[in-house]
């Protein structure tokens, strides 16, 4: 995957992932290769584990992270406490 630049750990280079979180990259590889947990409505779904924490700590207060291509081939990540 190729390097992005983050601030405040949301993506600022222009692209698929500008305006995203951080991890958002790191998920959608995944998805990419079939490792989702999930397919809802189009969004791939991951459930949160201790190796996605350790990698990514802002995630600790969430369970899961959806994400979404839009038409235009732009990507949209939330985590999400449940």
């Amino acid at each position: 995957m190729r390097d992005f630049e983050v601030r405040n750990n949301t993506i600022v280079s222009y692209g698929k992932f500008s305006g995203q979180p951080r991890w958002a990259p790191h998920f959608w590889g995944q998805a990419k290769q079939g490792l989702a947990d999930a397919r809802e409505r189009g969004a791939y779904i991951f459930d949160i584990t201790k190796n996605d924490i350790e990698k990514f700590p802002e995630l600790i207060h969430y369970d899961i992270v959806k994400l979404f291509e839009d038409k235009e081939g732009y990507v949209s990540a939330e985590a999400i406490y449940e």
